[in-house]
């Protein structure tokens, strides 16, 4: 960054860095979507500016009015941004309208001419998820640049603008919006659960457990939503040998944005982890050969009971005519009016007042 003249190296003092802060770094310097922020680690020291991701907000300059000395120190701050494709104005770094920089200024992309595989080659090129859908502008600014080309995509390109395109006969130009899936970088390690266990994140290629976050329901409910673990039901924080890891701010999760938002450029070296426990409401594929049906994980409780009840119902059946045998072997004929008292079996928790006293009559 330069400052009062002079360009030297950024620094993240208070591990406030992470990859919202570089969106709006790369917003700034007009570039495209945040792919990473990182603090570097050098054998030697030399003098950088120091400054706290609080002072430098999107809008603002980077060091504007604020107040700084060079410092001496070993490590810098690294931030990569795309070059040529953005989503913007969205609810977090995977969604937003779609804009493209064929040359040197940003163009909205029309939705008419824009196909299901150039939508995954802008999630995979922006390092976010699978494509979760897309769907038309609806506030679009007249004064929008639009890019009026249409793509053609294979769907396996490295970057959007490698598609091929071709020059658009429509009229009018409605901009895409485009939501992806926040990146398969999360889990949960336990030996005999899948959807509990020590919070891990994978993040420049390595996994890592994750420390900062609150010990509260909000923050595991983030995390079990992503997992797909259905809710949370606990979180605490563990103690544990002192290791690398990475480190969110916890006020960042609470308004329910992806976790890798807020994990901070510098790595965390902590003696405690996280560890979540999700409801485990995944859905579960059930295949069978004949129908392909898809069975609810959260349902085979209720297959159980059936079951269960079915096999009472037999069970009552049986001694029902195991009695009517014995009466005939005796040489007991049964009467027409002779009523048969069959005592009441009840399934589940005894409700307050206890069993029905009346015993059921069957007339013959």
């Amino acid at each position: 960054m330069k400052f009062n003249n002079e360009w030297k190296s950024v620094d993240d003092p208070k591990f406030g860095w992470n990859l919202r802060t570089a969106a709006a770094v790369c917003e700034e310097l007009k570039c495209g979507s945040a792919l990473s922020a990182k603090v570097q680690q050098s054998f030697t020291r030399r003098l950088v500016w120091k400054i706290e991701a609080s002072s430098f907000q999107s809008g603002f300059a980077l060091g504007h009015n604020v107040s700084m000395k060079a410092q001496y120190s070993a490590s810098s701050l690294e931030i990569i941004c795309t070059e040529s494709v953005r989503l913007v104005n969205g609810s977090s770094l995977c969604s937003g309208r779609l804009e493209v920089r064929p040359q040197q200024s940003w163009s909205s992309v029309c939705k008419d001419g824009f196909d299901q595989r150039g939508a995954e080659v802008v999630c995979r090129e922006i390092s976010c998820g699978a494509l979760l859908n897309t769907r038309s502008e609806l506030h679009a600014s007249d004064n929008t640049p639009v890019w009026r080309k249409e793509l053609k995509c294979r769907g396996d390109e490295s970057t959007l603008l490698d598609c091929d395109n071709l020059e658009s006969k429509r009229e009018n130009c409605i901009p895409v919006r485009l939501t992806c899936s926040e990146p398969d970088n999360l889990r949960l390690v336990d030996e005999s659960r899948s959807c509990a266990g020590v919070l891990e994140m994978e993040l420049q290629d390595e996994w890592k457990p994750v420390d900062g976050l609150a010990e509260d329901i909000t923050s595991a409910t983030t995390v079990c939503r992503q997992l797909h673990c259905g809710f949370a039901m606990s979180a605490k924080i563990k103690p544990r040998a002192k290791t690398f890891m990475w480190g969110i701010t916890a006020s960042g999760v609470e308004s329910g944005s992806a976790l890798r938002e807020h994990v901070s450029a510098r790595q965390w070296f902590s003696s405690s982890s996280m560890e979540i426990i999700c409801s485990e409401a995944k859905i579960l594929n059930l295949s069978t050969p004949d129908n392909n049906s898809t069975l609810n994980r959260t349902a085979l409780p209720n297959i159980s009971l059936v079951r269960l009840v079915y096999l009472l119902l037999a069970l009552a059946l049986f001694l029902f005519a195991m009695r009517f045998y014995d009466k005939a072997t005796r040489g007991q004929k049964p009467a027409e009016q002779d009523n048969i008292e069959l005592n009441s079996y009840h399934l589940g928790a005894t409700r307050a007042g206890g069993p029905n006293e009346e015993a059921s009559e069957i007339e013959l």
